[in-house]
């Protein structure tokens, strides 16, 4: 375990705050394939979970859509929404 980890993520946190959308996908990179696991593990249905994820990163509105539609390139198998 990496003890310095909470440290970047409050970092990380603070440049999404201010717009950064690096930051976003960091983050996202560094969370998605733990949280759609465990999403996975409690609803037992793969796309459910996948998109609970997604909701829950703050996907709900259309400017966080272009972060997102970025994000799908780290997904294994998974294309870009059309917007």
């Amino acid at each position: 375990m990496n003890p310095t980890a909470g440290f970047e993520d409050i970092s990380l946190r603070k440049d999404i705050a201010n717009g950064s959308e690096t930051a976003f996908e960091k983050l996202f990179k560094l969370y998605y394939s733990s949280l759609a696991g465990y999403a996975f593990n409690i609803l037992k249905d793969k796309d459910l979970a996948e998109g609970t994820v997604l909701i829950h990163f703050g996907v709900i509105s259309m400017s966080a859509l272009r972060k997102i539609k970025k994000c799908f390139n780290f997904i294994p198998n998974k294309k870009a929404p059309q917007m």
